[in-house]
Protein backbone atom coordinates (compact mmCIF):
# COMPACT_ATOMS: atom_id res chain seq x y z
CA UNK A 1 0.00 0.00 0.00
CA UNK A 2 1.27 2.86 -0.97
CA UNK A 3 1.86 6.50 1.11
CA UNK A 4 -0.87 8.32 1.15
CA UNK A 5 -3.47 11.12 2.99
CA UNK A 6 -7.54 10.33 3.62
CA UNK A 7 -9.56 13.54 4.32
CA UNK A 8 -13.04 12.38 5.24
CA UNK A 9 -15.54 15.23 5.99
CA UNK A 10 -16.96 16.29 9.36
CA UNK A 11 -19.46 14.16 10.67
CA UNK A 12 -17.91 10.79 8.56
CA UNK A 13 -18.64 7.58 10.46
CA UNK A 14 -19.27 3.77 9.34
CA UNK A 15 -23.12 4.52 9.62
CA UNK A 16 -22.54 6.93 6.95
CA UNK A 17 -23.93 6.98 3.73
CA UNK A 18 -21.50 5.91 0.96
CA UNK A 19 -19.60 8.89 -0.46
CA UNK A 20 -17.94 9.53 -3.60
CA UNK A 21 -13.90 9.61 -2.93
CA UNK A 22 -11.83 11.85 -5.43
CA UNK A 23 -8.14 10.16 -6.06
CA UNK A 24 -5.86 13.51 -5.63
CA UNK A 25 -2.41 13.42 -6.93
CA UNK A 26 0.30 15.49 -6.40
CA UNK A 27 3.59 16.82 -8.87
CA UNK A 28 6.86 16.00 -9.25
CA UNK A 29 9.58 16.37 -6.29
CA UNK A 30 6.67 16.94 -3.78
CA UNK A 31 5.16 14.97 -0.96
CA UNK A 32 1.69 13.56 -0.29
CA UNK A 33 1.43 16.69 2.23
CA UNK A 34 1.37 19.00 -0.70
CA UNK A 35 -1.99 19.05 -1.29
CA UNK A 36 -2.58 19.48 2.54
CA UNK A 37 0.23 22.51 3.44
CA UNK A 38 0.52 24.10 0.23
CA UNK A 39 -2.74 23.45 -2.08
CA UNK A 40 -4.81 23.62 1.60
CA UNK A 41 -6.77 20.89 0.01
CA UNK A 42 -8.68 20.03 3.85
CA UNK A 43 -9.82 23.85 3.97
CA UNK A 44 -10.79 23.89 0.67
CA UNK A 45 -13.45 21.15 1.60
CA UNK A 46 -14.35 21.99 4.44
CA UNK A 47 -15.36 25.67 2.98
CA UNK A 48 -16.95 24.20 -0.02
CA UNK A 49 -19.00 21.81 2.29
CA UNK A 50 -20.10 24.72 4.63
CA UNK A 51 -20.69 26.95 1.79
CA UNK A 52 -22.80 23.58 0.22
CA UNK A 53 -21.18 24.39 -2.48
CA UNK A 54 -19.96 20.16 -2.59
CA UNK A 55 -21.64 17.22 -1.35
CA UNK A 56 -19.48 15.34 1.24
CA UNK A 57 -16.93 13.37 -0.08
CA UNK A 58 -13.90 11.36 0.41
CA UNK A 59 -10.48 12.84 -1.11
CA UNK A 60 -7.65 9.84 -1.17
CA UNK A 61 -3.69 12.09 -1.66
CA UNK A 62 -1.57 8.90 -2.62
CA UNK A 63 2.19 9.26 -3.24
CA UNK A 64 2.56 10.34 -6.88
CA UNK A 65 6.18 8.68 -7.11
CA UNK A 66 6.24 4.65 -6.25
CA UNK A 67 9.14 2.75 -5.00
CA UNK A 68 9.33 0.21 -8.15
CA UNK A 69 12.94 -0.71 -8.49
CA UNK A 70 14.42 1.60 -11.68
CA UNK A 71 11.78 4.26 -10.89
CA UNK A 72 13.66 6.52 -8.43
CA UNK A 73 13.04 9.91 -9.00
CA UNK A 74 16.34 11.46 -8.05
CA UNK A 75 18.05 9.05 -10.67
CA UNK A 76 16.45 10.74 -13.94
CA UNK A 77 17.69 14.60 -14.29
CA UNK A 78 15.34 16.73 -16.23
CA UNK A 79 16.43 15.91 -19.27
CA UNK A 80 15.69 12.09 -19.18
CA UNK A 81 12.95 12.40 -17.16
CA UNK A 82 10.31 12.32 -19.89
CA UNK A 83 11.36 9.67 -21.75
CA UNK A 84 12.49 6.81 -18.69
CA UNK A 85 10.70 7.77 -15.82
CA UNK A 86 7.54 9.12 -16.19
CA UNK A 87 6.36 6.07 -18.38
CA UNK A 88 7.60 3.32 -15.83
CA UNK A 89 5.98 5.48 -12.73
CA UNK A 90 2.88 6.39 -14.07
CA UNK A 91 2.70 2.28 -15.05
CA UNK A 92 3.55 1.69 -11.45
CA UNK A 93 1.51 4.11 -9.76
CA UNK A 94 -1.51 2.82 -11.74
CA UNK A 95 -1.54 -0.14 -10.77
CA UNK A 96 -1.27 0.59 -7.26
CA UNK A 97 -4.49 2.45 -7.60
CA UNK A 98 -6.70 0.32 -9.39
CA UNK A 99 -5.26 -2.73 -7.75
CA UNK A 100 -5.06 -1.81 -4.33
CA UNK A 101 -5.96 1.34 -3.49
CA UNK A 102 -8.91 1.72 -4.64
CA UNK A 103 -10.09 -2.43 -3.18
CA UNK A 104 -8.94 -0.52 0.27
CA UNK A 105 -11.02 2.23 0.10
CA UNK A 106 -14.22 0.07 -0.54
CA UNK A 107 -13.28 -2.50 2.03
CA UNK A 108 -12.39 -0.66 5.10
CA UNK A 109 -14.60 3.34 4.14
CA UNK A 110 -17.97 3.38 3.09
CA UNK A 111 -17.44 4.79 -0.04
CA UNK A 112 -19.04 4.38 -3.57
CA UNK A 113 -18.18 1.76 -6.43
CA UNK A 114 -19.51 3.16 -9.08
CA UNK A 115 -17.39 5.14 -11.61
CA UNK A 116 -19.56 8.18 -10.96
CA UNK A 117 -18.90 7.90 -7.58
CA UNK A 118 -15.21 8.12 -8.40
CA UNK A 119 -12.57 10.73 -9.64
CA UNK A 120 -8.87 11.23 -10.31
CA UNK A 121 -7.16 14.41 -10.60
CA UNK A 122 -3.95 15.84 -9.88
CA UNK A 123 -1.13 18.59 -11.00
CA UNK A 124 1.81 18.61 -13.15
CA UNK A 125 3.35 14.60 -13.40
CA UNK A 126 -0.10 14.12 -10.70
CA UNK A 127 -1.85 15.14 -13.91
CA UNK A 128 -0.20 12.70 -15.80
CA UNK A 129 -1.27 10.22 -13.67
CA UNK A 130 -4.50 11.64 -13.71
CA UNK A 131 -4.96 10.76 -17.54
CA UNK A 132 -2.99 7.52 -17.46
CA UNK A 133 -5.58 6.35 -14.80
CA UNK A 134 -8.38 8.06 -15.76
CA UNK A 135 -8.38 7.12 -19.47
CA UNK A 136 -6.64 3.38 -19.03
CA UNK A 137 -9.47 2.39 -17.06
CA UNK A 138 -12.98 3.90 -18.76
CA UNK A 139 -15.67 2.70 -16.51
CA UNK A 140 -13.68 2.58 -13.19
CA UNK A 141 -14.04 6.86 -13.49
CA UNK A 142 -16.38 8.85 -14.20
CA UNK A 143 -14.06 12.36 -13.73
CA UNK A 144 -10.63 13.54 -14.76
CA UNK A 145 -9.20 16.40 -14.17
CA UNK A 146 -5.70 17.89 -15.13
CA UNK A 147 -4.13 20.91 -13.71
CA UNK A 148 -0.98 22.08 -15.75
CA UNK A 149 -0.39 18.36 -16.23
CA UNK A 150 2.18 16.63 -18.42
CA UNK A 151 0.38 14.85 -21.49
CA UNK A 152 0.94 12.29 -24.33
CA UNK A 153 2.47 15.45 -26.04
CA UNK A 154 5.71 14.73 -24.24
CA UNK A 155 5.29 11.54 -22.76
CA UNK A 156 3.08 9.01 -25.35
CA UNK A 157 1.19 6.42 -23.21
CA UNK A 158 -0.27 3.90 -26.09
CA UNK A 159 -3.48 3.48 -23.28
CA UNK A 160 -4.15 6.63 -23.12
CA UNK A 161 -3.64 7.29 -27.09
CA UNK A 162 -6.31 4.56 -27.91
CA UNK A 163 -8.98 6.24 -25.71
CA UNK A 164 -8.17 9.31 -27.52
CA UNK A 165 -8.99 8.20 -29.71
CA UNK A 166 -11.96 6.71 -29.24
CA UNK A 167 -14.04 9.84 -28.48
CA UNK A 168 -17.51 8.64 -28.23
CA UNK A 169 -15.58 5.82 -25.58
CA UNK A 170 -14.61 8.75 -23.58
CA UNK A 171 -17.75 11.21 -23.70
CA UNK A 172 -20.06 8.64 -22.91
CA UNK A 173 -18.15 6.99 -19.97
CA UNK A 174 -16.90 10.55 -18.40
CA UNK A 175 -19.02 13.03 -16.44
CA UNK A 176 -16.12 15.01 -16.64
CA UNK A 177 -13.18 16.35 -18.12
CA UNK A 178 -11.43 19.37 -16.91
CA UNK A 179 -7.94 21.08 -18.13
CA UNK A 180 -6.84 24.07 -16.50
CA UNK A 181 -2.90 25.61 -16.96
CA UNK A 182 -1.35 28.97 -16.52
CA UNK A 183 -0.77 31.07 -19.55
CA UNK A 184 2.58 31.61 -18.96
CA UNK A 185 3.82 28.18 -17.92
CA UNK A 186 6.86 27.38 -19.52
CA UNK A 187 7.36 23.78 -17.49
CA UNK A 188 3.93 21.76 -18.98
CA UNK A 189 2.21 24.52 -21.09
CA UNK A 190 3.56 22.43 -24.13
CA UNK A 191 1.50 19.47 -22.87
CA UNK A 192 -1.67 20.97 -21.85
CA UNK A 193 -1.93 22.79 -25.68
CA UNK A 194 -1.25 19.67 -27.00
CA UNK A 195 -3.96 17.80 -25.11
CA UNK A 196 -6.41 20.66 -25.42
CA UNK A 197 -5.95 20.87 -29.60
CA UNK A 198 -6.59 16.70 -29.71
CA UNK A 199 -9.61 17.01 -27.42
CA UNK A 200 -10.84 19.72 -29.62
CA UNK A 201 -10.35 18.10 -33.06
CA UNK A 202 -11.68 15.29 -31.63
CA UNK A 203 -14.80 16.67 -29.93
CA UNK A 204 -13.70 14.95 -26.42
CA UNK A 205 -16.18 17.03 -24.27
CA UNK A 206 -13.98 18.91 -21.54
CA UNK A 207 -14.06 22.07 -19.51
CA UNK A 208 -11.02 24.14 -20.03
CA UNK A 209 -9.59 26.69 -18.07
CA UNK A 210 -6.67 29.06 -18.14
CA UNK A 211 -5.32 31.47 -16.04
CA UNK A 212 -3.44 34.59 -17.17
CA UNK A 213 -0.16 35.63 -16.52
CA UNK A 214 0.18 32.83 -13.96
CA UNK A 215 2.96 29.85 -14.37
CA UNK A 216 3.12 26.78 -13.20
CA UNK A 217 2.21 27.49 -9.44
CA UNK A 218 -0.18 26.79 -6.64
CA UNK A 219 -2.19 30.13 -7.52
CA UNK A 220 -2.95 28.31 -10.69
CA UNK A 221 -3.92 24.86 -8.38
CA UNK A 222 -6.05 25.53 -5.80
CA UNK A 223 -8.78 27.27 -8.03
CA UNK A 224 -8.62 24.85 -10.06
CA UNK A 225 -9.32 22.24 -7.32
CA UNK A 226 -12.40 24.02 -6.05
CA UNK A 227 -14.03 24.90 -9.59
CA UNK A 228 -13.56 21.11 -9.92
CA UNK A 229 -14.64 20.12 -6.96
CA UNK A 230 -17.78 22.11 -7.40
CA UNK A 231 -18.83 20.26 -10.56
CA UNK A 232 -17.67 16.60 -9.45
CA UNK A 233 -20.16 13.82 -8.20
CA UNK A 234 -23.55 16.36 -9.51
CA UNK A 235 -26.68 14.73 -10.29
Amino acid sequence: MCACIRHTPPGYSDASKPLPVVYLYHGFGDTVGSWVEQGRAPQILDNLLAEQKIEPMIVVIPDTETDVPGAIPEDFPGADRRKNFYPKNAEAADRELVEDLIPYMEKHYRVRNDADGRAVAGLSQGGYQALVSGLSHLGTFGWIATFSGVSTTTVPNEAVEAALNDPDRINKALRGFTVTVGTKDQVTGTDIAGLKAILDERKIAHDYQDYPDLQHEMDVWRPSLIAFLEKAFKK
